[in-house]
């Protein structure tokens, strides 16, 4: 994580360079000459795109080898825990007992959690099937109010005469 970090802070350094060498560029003063500082700004520039290519460079191999080594190391956790999980507790030291407990808290804390995230997904989607029913009758309801308001409108009065 420290080479993204030292990345990070290399391309934020760089395009802070790349700005100022860009203002400078196109706030060149009179009283040099104008030919020399356009050169020296476009020497500057093309120095500074090679550089960032040859930083690009030396990423993504670094970045692969980063994951090569937390996957690596996530794996060799992993392999411990069941390790120690599978032991019996009489061939453990008491400290390795404390830990194994805490792991095994641990984990049923978390399928503790994972149930209820199914079951709150499981009511979720029962309540969306709910409320489409719902909607559904609301809006065939709303539809046939509106039909019979406009029915009615449309309709003449039955009787001609006066209404006293």
């Amino acid at each position: 994580m420290s080479a993204f970090r030292e990345l990070r802070d290399v391309s934020k350094n760089f395009e802070y360079d790349l700005r100022s060498a860009s203002a400078e560029l196109f706030s060149a003063k009179m009283g040099h000459m104008f030919e020399d500082t356009i050169a020296k700004k476009t020497k500057d520039l093309a120095f500074f795109s090679a550089k960032l290519k040859l930083l690009t460079a030396k990423s993504l191999p670094s970045a692969w080898k980063v994951v090569e080594q937390v996957t690596a190391k996530s794996l060799t956790q992993a392999h411990a825990v069941k390790a120690l999980i599978t032991e019996p507790d009489s061939s453990l030291d008491p400290e390795l007992i404390q830990r194994k407990q805490a792991i095994i808290d641990c984990l049923k804390e978390f399928r503790h959690a994972e149930s209820q995230l199914r079951h709150l997904n499981a009511l979720l989607k029962e309540k969306e099937t709910e409320h489409c029913a719902v909607r559904a009758v609301w809006d065939r309801t709303l539809s046939e109010l509106r039909d019979h308001g406009a029915r009615r409108e449309r309709s003449e009065p039955d009787c001609i005469g006066p209404l006293y």
